[in-house]
């Protein structure tokens, strides 16, 4: 049993039924405790190029920080 499933920068690849199939896994491994972190999702209307783009933008403002 796990404490914690990190699902980072993948639903937004995967079908309804993928989506469904996956966390039905995840519920089935955690401890009634655990829990399901899901981050990094992309918006359906997001191309590659925004998704590139927010990043490297994050990564200026991480850099200008240190």
């Amino acid at each position: 049993s796990l404490d914690l499933v990190v699902v980072n920068s993948v639903i937004q690849y995967l079908t309804r039924d993928e989506l469904g199939a996956l966390l039905a896994a995840a519920r089935a491994k955690l401890k009634a405790s655990g829990r399901v972190v899901i981050a990094d999702v992309i918006p359906l209307d997001a191309t590659a190029k925004d998704d590139i783009s927010a990043l490297l933008a994050f990564m200026r403002t991480q850099s200008a920080a240190r």
